[in-house]
């Protein structure tokens, strides 16, 4: 146990005394919320993922510990499932895909493949039965996924498939946890290796097979030194072990498909779902021609406004996606076109309604919103460009 360090605990255990617990006007806002919570979840909770849920966890757990309110436990997480999984039956184009995998892995030498499936296509049964066909041979695999986000989902399977044999890396495993997997990695009690794009460097022992999921994502660039792409890494250290690589992607980036075109890699295709089910219906709104039509600046098109209706008629939810934070993209002046911009990045600021700020999302500079041009001096100064503040907002409308 180390209650005065967090750094080393991997699970948060509410352990709230009925007689010797402060009551919650002595605790700060963080400490009741995260102490509401607990009594609301009984049970061993992991600190990083309360730290999605509850804000400021980690301090407000540490605040609770020493005031004996909670006890902060250093468990490593125990993510084997059991019993394990049955193999699905691969259906003709999986089949097919797997066939020419296999053919190169009893081979025992390098190969490259591009995976082409859309999206539910099976392209992970493909993966776990070409893993295990490694397995076989008493060589190692290593899967590697573009976000700490999927590789749960991800391992839960590869768990499933094969129990006590796979190890995950991420960076949001504390320093024990992710000692723990490396020390299982290099005694090759771990045989399958779930991780993200350090991943790569992980020391698996007899490399038979590495398979890079969503190929095309750029999480797999580095982008502080030492600067890499995981997926060329992962490329050249298949090469030199004389392992198969697996590239699968819905959406294959543009160096892969030309090196699948021009014969570098072996391009296998997965061109419909699993199961015969049908691909989503996709609309897209040309906003001009609405407002050609309408002769208003509308936010939401006509249909979608008469979709969303729907759904709330039907008491069903819906999800509206805008990868763009904060009220308006930027800030500007209509009398001389003067965009704010950031002091250190030179790139536009970002209008956020709720804290009446700009705000730089590279490096976090804010300055609060001219009321005047700070070139021209004109008042005319206009908030543009769509953020999920303004959608907020409309919707509320």
């Amino acid at each position: 146990r180390n209650p005065g360090n967090c750094r080393i605990c991997a699970r948060i255990c509410c352990a709230i005394r009925c007689a010797g617990a402060p009551r919650r006007a002595k605790l700060k806002k963080a400490e009741r919320e995260l102490q509401a919570f607990l009594e609301l979840h009984p049970g061993s909770h992991n600190l990083k993922d309360l730290e999605l849920l509850v804000p400021n966890a980690s301090p407000a757990a540490r605040a609770l510990a020493r005031k004996g309110v909670v006890s902060l436990e250093a468990e490593p997480i125990a993510l084997r499932v059991s019993p394990a999984s049955t193999p699905r039956r691969l259906n003709t184009a999986q089949q097919g895909a797997f066939d020419q995998i296999r053919r190169d892995l009893d081979g025992g030498r390098f190969h490259a493949f591009l995976l082409h499936g859309v999206t539910g296509s099976g392209k992970t049964e493909v993966y776990l039965n070409a893993i295990e066909a490694v397995l076989r041979q008493g060589r190692s695999a290593l899967l590697l996924v573009p976000e700490i986000a999927l590789t749960p989902a991800m391992a839960g399977q590869f768990l499933a498939r094969f129990p006590d044999r796979v190890a995950i890396l991420h960076s949001a495993f504390t320093d024990v946890e992710r000692s723990e997997e490396w020390r299982r990695i290099r005694s090759g009690a771990a045989s399958v290796v779930v991780g993200t794009r350090s991943g790569v460097f992980a020391p698996v022992r007899n490399l038979g097979l590495i398979v890079v999921d969503e190929e095309h994502d750029g999480s797999y660039k580095q982008e502080e030194t030492p600067r890499y792409h995981g997926r060329d890494v992962a490329v050249v250290r298949a090469h030199d072990a004389g392992a198969c690589v697996l590239l699968g992607s819905a959406t294959p980036s543009l160096e892969s498909r030309y090196n699948a075109e021009s014969g570098k890699y072996t391009l296998l295709q997965l061109p419909a779902r699993i199961e015969e089910r049908p691909m989503p219906t996709v609309e897209l709104v040309d906003m001009r021609q609405e407002f050609l039509e309408t002769r208003k600046q509308a936010t939401f098109s006509r249909k979608l406004t008469a979709a969303l209706a729907e759904r709330l008629a039907n008491h069903e939810q819906t999800i509206i996606l805008l990868n763009r934070r904060g009220f308006s993209s930027f800030v500007a002046c209509r009398a001389c076109g003067e965009r704010v911009e950031c002091v250190n990045c030179s790139v536009t600021l970002t209008f956020h309604k709720r804290d009446r700020r700009l705000l730089c999302h590279y490096c976090g500079y804010a300055q609060k919103p001219p009321s005047a041009c700070p070139k021209c001096s004109s008042d005319h100064i206009y908030f543009l460009g769509l953020g999920s503040e303004r959608v907020e907002e409309e919707l509320h409308r």
